[in-house]
């Protein structure tokens, strides 16, 4: 009998020896949502963080803000797909057909401000804007067909002649690929 009650002891000693062991330290926490918690739609295209913290998300259903305790569903028109935050603060927003900008009314609600209105009559539909990226030359809207470039309050365009895939920046440039 003394045998087994050394034996629990052992056991129980070394789980306590051996959970007190147990580092967290370097493990981030990491909580994940469902689409009826954030309310919204399951797919989400990108996250960036603001400048003030706030996670902004392109979502299905428009555009997710999570402030860590609360969201909000900013809807519009269009799928949001692509975002970037330039180093003044500036949220910009790819969607179908659209891209432009967050802003806030009097009251500090989140508007969509749609540069598309910049654009030549001319121009077809474009599709989805899959790349918004703040370079030191502007903000790059990129769909598959062509690329909007938004610079000092004018906006300016590139087509492709083929099918190009979204982009990246590096060293303050804008690069894509066909």
């Amino acid at each position: 009998m003394r045998k087994i009650v050394t034996f629990i002891l052992a056991i129980v000693l070394y789980s306590v020896a051996v959970y007190g062991q147990k580092k967290q330290i370097g493990f981030p926490k990491v909580v994940n949502f469902t689409a009826a918690e954030y309310g919204g739609h399951a797919q989400n295209w990108e996250i960036v963080q603001g400048l003030n913290g706030i996670m902004y998300i392109a979502n299905g259903s428009g555009l997710l803000v999570f402030d860590g305790n609360t969201w909000e569903l900013i809807p519009l028109e269009n799928n949001m797909r692509s975002l970037d935050v330039a180093d003044d603060g500036t949220v910009y927003v790819g969607s179908k057909n659209d891209f432009g900008y967050l802003s806030n009314d009097s009251l500090g609600n989140y508007l969509f401000v749609s540069l598309k209105s910049m654009l030549p009559d001319d121009i077809p539909p474009f599709h989805d804007i899959w790349a918004t990226k703040v370079t030191r030359h502007g903000v790059f809207f990129q769909s598959l067909e062509k690329a909007f470039l938004y610079s000092n309050g004018s906006l300016s365009t590139y087509n492709f002649e083929n099918e190009v895939y979204p982009g990246f920046v590096v060293g303050g440039h804008y690069y894509t690929y066909s």
